[in-house]
């Protein structure tokens, strides 16, 4: 009987067979558990303002896509998350208030660093600043033509624009002048329209008065404007407009629910 042999001298074969033991020792550590740390999240909060100013009463911490959740008293200043699998997560800290509203949190403060690196058996602190959430605007309106409602799209219809201004207790507007067509999207599961702020200028604090002007279908003037006045509702809150336009004549309708 003929035996085979290996092709490679002895003096070949055992660093051949270390090379693979090493390459399996390799793959096996590739496939491993990452490990874990512990990351301290502590707070403050912009000059003059704190938990009482801003009525706070809890404070969330989020990391990444809602993968991490935790809650804290606001008069506790941290929030200890341990045993965080080892790697980067976004930071996102908000401030809730007796009703749940998100009156505060860490995401308007530009060129701040909102993303922790988590490493294995590490354990660090992480502070961001917290700063007032800015008021929302939503507007809407209710077309009616003999008593019915009508269709922006009706020929009868000559009120096809609104110009939508936005005024703190400055006389600024924070926001520029918003056009929305009288057929416009609105909200997901909604009737109102909102005001962009892409800068989170819009500052519930001052926040006092919302013109809405009608336009017809050339973008020309079309009645008088309708004024909206109401006291600064606060950060984080949301004022609702609603203008009742009857045969053609636009009037506010109730105020800021």
């Amino acid at each position: 009987m003929r035996t085979h042999r290996s092709p490679l001298p002895p003096s070949f074969r055992s660093p051949l067979r270390a090379a693979l033991l090493g390459l399996a020792l390799v793959g096996a550590g590739c496939t491993s558990e990452p490990g874990s740390g512990v990351v301290t999240i502590r707070w403050t909060f912009t000059p003059g303002q704190s938990c009482t100013t801003l009525g706070i009463d809890v404070m969330r911490v989020t990391l990444g896509a809602d993968q991490v959740v935790e809650s804290g008293a606001c008069s506790e200043d941290q929030i200890v998350l341990a045993d965080l699998e080892a790697r980067s997560y976004d930071i996102r800290v908000e401030g809730l208030d007796s009703v749940g509203d998100v009156v505060a949190d860490n995401l308007g403060q530009p060129g701040t660093d909102e993303r922790v690196e988590v490493l294995d058996g590490s354990s660090r602190e992480f502070e961001v600043q917290m700063a007032p959430t800015p008021a929302a605007v939503e507007v809407r309106w209710s077309i009616n033509l003999d008593g019915f409602q009508a269709m922006c799209s009706s020929p009868d219809v000559a009120t096809k624009q609104f110009l939508v201004s936005v005024f703190d207790t400055t006389g600024v507007q924070p926001v520029a002048p918003q056009l929305f067509e009288c057929d416009a999207p609105t909200l997901e599961g909604s009737t109102y329209r909102r005001i962009e702020d892409p800068d989170r200028a819009i500052r519930g604090t001052l926040l006092e008065a919302i013109r809405v002007q009608p336009l017809d279908a050339a973008g020309d003037v079309f009645g008088l404007p309708r004024d909206f006045q109401f006291t600064p509702p606060g950060a984080g809150k949301t004022v609702r407009i609603t203008l009742v336009c009857d045969d053609n004549v636009c009037l506010g309708g109730p105020q800021p629910d």
